[in-house]
């Protein structure tokens, strides 16, 4: 009930008082709308140095930058940041972006060299202040194309590196060169920085990277495998990884597979230590055959698990590939085999039910009927019992027509079909094609294979009406069927219905 209606309900709680800053910023809206600049300045100010505003300083300052670049009082920002930078380090660090963040949206690549180097003259300056001014100043000469300057600050950051963040400068400036495809550039900042003999393991795996990188993305591919043992045994895992990332889609785009196998197999049996590296090579290595050769898929797959390539990465790429060769015997044969080992390593229940459907399928697929049984009579976590069911019909079917029993394989149709019959799912996807298949499709499939198998006994009579049975079920999923590529199988299998 509401407050009017129980006249006697605990009075509410007294209202919190108003934001200071909500108030502030309402008024420095009024005096904009008024043109009042001066007096909205002047308020950031006073506030700024209000005590009871000790706490609220920085969006104070914040908000003051923004307004005074708003109103493109340019200088005046500038000038505040400056007096920041030199007496109130917490606020410069605060506010560091805004002045630079404007001057790039205006695409004012000469004053942003001018502001960073103005901050940059500021003694002593906070450090994160410094390293950001740097990168930002060493980025728009290099939007200026002032390679002169460039390797000028290259020289610097070298010799100072590790100290300031340098490294990471350096090698988020090379990124911003290769994203531009400005290779000679590139070439020119690892001559700059090979010309110092440094201690910094940071400076010199750049240094390293940037040359088997440039190898790369020069299409340079017998230097770069020349290259490549030295910078696997180098570089730690995360900038291998790296690396790789970048070799690998340059030689995927230049449809280089020897190349990939050349480099992923050096990762493979050599530097099973770094797992990143481990995971990005094997990957790259699998779908690199699954393009040229997919015969293969269960040798690579075997040979990572033997590498210790980690379990849920290796069964996530038995998952990903298993369907693409379930129409290749020998193929699919290997795939059930290493299945079998896969599924009890499998690190959660989710994978291991998968995989087990999956070497279930490849029994199926191979007619290899026991093993398909023996799957099926152990269970599937996450299946229900009428789905066991219909799976050990349909398997015990299909073992009978392989004993030649065909009375016993048509009433194991006949199971097969009645628990379809009932099922809640109106339609099942097709693993091999991914096609879904109603439930009167299924039906009219499986009807037709007992007319097929009475017809051969012979049994005339009981074949026909096994084919009349199917036929009509045919016509219903047909009637029913909005996906074009269903309908038309669905006429190829109708029209072989004698």
């Amino acid at each position: 009930p509401s407050a009017e209606a129980a006249p006697d309900a605990a009075p509410a709680a007294e209202a919190p008082a108003e934001d200071p800053l909500a108030e502030i910023f309402m008024q420095v809206d009024q005096f904009a709308m008024q043109g009042a600049t001066n007096e909205a300045v002047l308020l950031f100010e006073e506030s700024l140095s209000n005590p009871a505003l000790a706490d609220h300083r920085q969006p104070l300052f914040n908000g003051l930058l923004r307004f005074l670049l708003f109103t493109e009082q340019i200088e005046g920002a500038k000038r505040r940041m400056l007096d920041a930078c030199r007496d109130d380090h917490p606020l410069a660090i605060g506010g560091m972006g805004l002045v630079y963040g404007y001057l790039m949206d205006r695409g004012d690549l000469t004053n942003v060299v001018d502001w960073t180097e103005q901050v940059l003259a500021v003694e002593p300056l906070p450090g994160e202040v410094r390293r950001n001014m740097r990168e930002w100043n060493l980025l728009a000469y290099l939007a200026l194309r002032d390679d002169g300057k460039m390797l000028e600050l290259v020289d610097q950051l070298v010799k100072d590196a590790p100290a300031g963040g340098a490294a990471e400068i350096l090698s988020r400036a090379i990124d911003t060169l290769f994203d531009q495809r400005r290779l000679d550039a590139v070439d020119q900042v690892v001559r700059q920085m090979g010309r110092h003999v440094t201690s910094d393991a940071g400076t010199r795996n750049l240094m390293l990277y940037t040359r088997v990188r440039l190898l790369a993305t020069r299409s340079e591919w017998d230097a770069l495998q020349a290259a490549m043992p030295d910078a696997a045994a180098r570089l730690p895992d995360g900038e291998l990884q790296r690396l790789l990332r970048h070799v690998f889609s340059l030689a995927q785009a230049a449809k280089l597979p020897d190349v990939i196998d050349a480099v992923g197999v050096m990762i493979i049996d050599g530097h099973q230590d770094k797992t990143q590296s481990l995971v990005t090579a094997g990957r790259q290595w699998v779908d690199a055959t699954m393009q040229r050769d997919a015969s293969a898929l269960p040798d690579r797959l075997s040979r990572l698990q033997q590498s210790a390539f980690p379990v849920r990465q290796l069964c996530g790429l038995y998952m990903r590939y298993f369907y693409d060769v379930i129409d290749m015997p020998a193929t699919v044969e290997a795939m059930k085999t290493l299945g079998n080992r896969l599924a009890p390593l499998a690190e959660d229940d989710d994978t291991r039910n998968s995989i087990r459907t999956m070497v279930l399928d490849a029994a199926f697929v191979r007619e290899d009927y026991a093993t398909a049984l023996e799957i099926l009579e152990k269970g599937i976590a996450g299946r229900d019992a009428a789905w066991h069911a219909m799976a050990i019909s349909k398997v015990r079917a299909h073992q009978a027509l392989q004993a030649d029993k065909p009375r016993e394989a048509v009433k194991y149709f006949r199971e097969f079909m009645a628990t379809i019959s009932t099922s809640p799912d109106e339609a099942t996807s097709d693993p091999a094609t991914g096609l879904m298949h109603s439930r009167a499709m299924i039906l009219g499939r499986n009807a037709k294979r007992i007319g097929d198998v009475l017809a051969k006994i012979p049994d005339a009579e009981a074949a026909r009406k096994a084919y009349a049975e199917a036929r009509d079920f045919y016509q219903k999923a047909l009637a029913d069927e909005k996906d074009p590529e269903v309908v038309k199988l669905i006429n190829a299998e109708l029209a072989e219905v004698p």
